[in-house]
């Protein structure tokens, strides 16, 4: 991976910084996914710009690995300053990749040349069980509230961006119902019902994955299935690590 790395930068003046794809390994090495550039941002020689990049990631989230990440010392050095986990915690790195963005193009190599470890005993997983918004949106509210920025963007990109949040949404509802906050849990999916989240749900299988959780919970709920559906809720979190 380092040697591929060096190569592109050393190819690329323009770029600050290259990344690279990596297959999901679970606690005993074995494969359970992996995490790609989007498809839909494909470019013929790996290099992409501020804007193609916080369009995908209003599309399919932080997809930014950040230990394959290697970064010109001089871009650390001299305009990289802080690191404003103060104000983006546990997503302060996405904020950093965005942060290069503004000033130079980035690689990205289409291949998974590292494996990233996915534990249910890593602190990831904690978080995987928040009920709190995700602190990935606080890195893009931040970008948003930005004129420069909106000005980029579309209303598929908004669009996109609505059906993230929804996604987000209905993970916390499953761990709210879990815990037992039942009545956060309909105020959470207080719109799983609607066009909007079908039509999210007939666009992509990720789409439709999240319309179906959605239902599922929201059932429970109706249902007052409680204890089992607290269970089958843990069960299916813990093998598909969300």
């Amino acid at each position: 991976m380092v040697a591929r790395q060096v190569a592109f930068l050393e190819a690329h003046s323009e770029a600050g910084a290259v990344f690279t794809e990596a297959s999901l390994i679970d606690e005993k090495s074995n494969r359970i996914g992996e995490i790609r550039l989007p498809k839909d941002i494909a470019s013929s020689n790996g290099l992409y710009d501020f804007a193609t990049m916080f369009k995908a990631v209003l599309r399919h989230s932080n997809f930014f690995i950040c230990s394959s990440a290697m970064v010109r010392t001089e871009v650390y050095r001299f305009e990289i300053k802080s690191w404003r986990e103060a104000l983006f915690q546990s997503s302060a790195d996405l904020d950093l990749w965005l942060r290069i963005l503004h000033q130079h193009l980035i690689g990205y190599l289409p291949e998974p040349l590292m494996r990233y470890r996915i534990s249910n005993n890593q602190w990831s997983a904690k978080v995987r069980m928040g009920t709190e918004r995700a602190d990935f949106f606080l890195v893009t509210d931040h970008y948003l509230a930005h004129e420069s920025i909106r000005g980029l963007l579309d209303a598929t990109d908004l669009r996109n961006y609505r059906w993230l949040e929804r996604r987000d949404r209905v993970k916390r509802a499953m761990n709210f119902f879990i815990s037992g906050g039942y009545k956060q849990v309909v105020d959470l999916l207080h719109d799983i019902f609607s066009w909007d989240a079908l039509e999210a749900a007939l666009k992509s299988r990720r789409g439709f994955f999240v319309f179906m959780a959605g239902i599922y919970v929201k059932s429970l709920l109706l249902l007052n299935i409680n204890t089992v559906g607290r269970l089958s809720l843990i069960y299916l979190k813990r093998i598909t690590y969300k």
